[in-house]
């Protein structure tokens, strides 16, 4: 990165990832099946800005990633299943990087922290699914995340003017519920033989931990304020669902999409003013699919058709503010495609 008006912000970034894994897929007896094995990995990260008076940001670790999965058949068409892993989560170059910026959106500077550490993160998941017919399913999970020194955005408490940067906390945890399902319309309207219909609902609760200077700083207006809080752009509940029409005989598809996120966490504030939170906005998005000959297609697009309002608030004395509003527009395309 070059940037001719500040000599530390012109940087060099180098990554480099080795990885090595074994496993073993081992079919017990008729309803039990184990999959085990490890990964590692070795991480060498380098930053350096071109003012060799900023520290470097560097990152060397060798991680051993286990991971455990087990399927129970309960029945010739449903399972049970459990799993155990380890995964990471690395910084990226512009998170170690003292690079500075100013944020239109956010109307802050951003600095990179060369300090940061990677994240390891245990996750345990069972989930109970049923496969009625083929392509359709019914299935309900549960999970547990475990992050070790996850990566949040943070105000910088000791910058003379207000700063974003990126911080290693102790821990975060993230616990969740998800009801997932996709099933052929056929059988209750005999007329919608091609439709199909499918949802994916997911709870989540997450909370991690605030710094302890930022905390200090909160405390110095709200003595009670809590030790920790909704993890930086993790939504408490997500909802995704489709409407799908298949026709092969016509050799036409349609896809009607709609998704929703709950609130979630975009800006850390710091101090005793309140966070920023964006709010759920849904989306809902058309597709189609028509076959003209063997080899050529054309598809039609229209997303966001809703073109429902981001909007970012914070709220001061039970009251609601509006810190950014804006709309994306509806977007329409159309292509032609040829089978080589």
């Amino acid at each position: 990165v070059e940037d001719a008006t500040d000599l530390q912000n012109s940087y060099t970034g180098k990554q480099t990832v080795t990885g090595a894994y074994g496993m073993f897929d081992l079919k017990l007896n008729a309803l039990w099946r184990v999959i085990v094995g490890a990964r590692l990995e070795t991480t060498n990260i380098e930053v350096e800005s071109k003012d060799k008076s900023l520290k470097k940001g560097e990152l060397n670790e060798t991680d051993i990633l286990p991971s455990l999965n087990a399927t129970y058949a309960l029945k010739e068409n449903t399972n049970l299943r459990f799993a155990l892993t380890r995964t990471l989560a690395r910084p990226t170059f512009r998170e170690l990087a003292p690079y500075a910026t100013f944020d239109l959106e956010s109307r802050y500077v951003k600095v990179g922290n060369p300090d940061l550490e990677r994240t390891l993160v245990d996750n345990v998941d069972l989930r109970w699914e049923t496969y009625p017919k083929p392509g359709e399913i019914f299935a309900l999970s549960v999970f547990y995340k475990r992050f070790h020194k996850p990566i949040e955005t943070v105000i910088n408490p000791f910058a003379a003017n207000t700063e974003i940067t990126w911080q290693n906390q102790e821990f975060a945890n993230v616990y969740g519920l998800e009801l997932e399902a996709r099933k052929s319309l056929e059988k209750y309207i005999p007329k919608m033989k091609n439709f199909s219909v499918g949802a994916n609902l997911t709870y989540v609760f997450s909370e991690t931990q605030v710094g302890k200077d930022e905390l200090l700083q909160i405390r110095a207006t709200d003595p009670n304020a809590e030790e920790t809080r909704q993890m930086f752009g993790q939504s408490p509940y997500i909802i995704n669902s489709y409407l799908s029409y298949k026709n092969d005989s016509l050799d036409f598809e349609a896809n009607l999409s709609f998704n929703v996120t709950g609130p979630k966490l975009v800006l850390v504030v710091g101090g005793g003013t309140p966070d920023i939170y964006e709010q759920a906005r849904p989306s809902l998005n058309l597709n189609f699919s028509k076959g003209l000959t063997d080899k050529w297609t054309l598809r039609m697009a229209g997303n966001n058709l809703l073109n429902a309002a981001t909007r970012r608030i914070y709220e001061l004395n039970g009251k609601e503010y509006v810190f950014q509003r804006y709309t994306d527009g509806i977007n329409f395309s159309i292509g032609l495609s040829y089978k080589i």
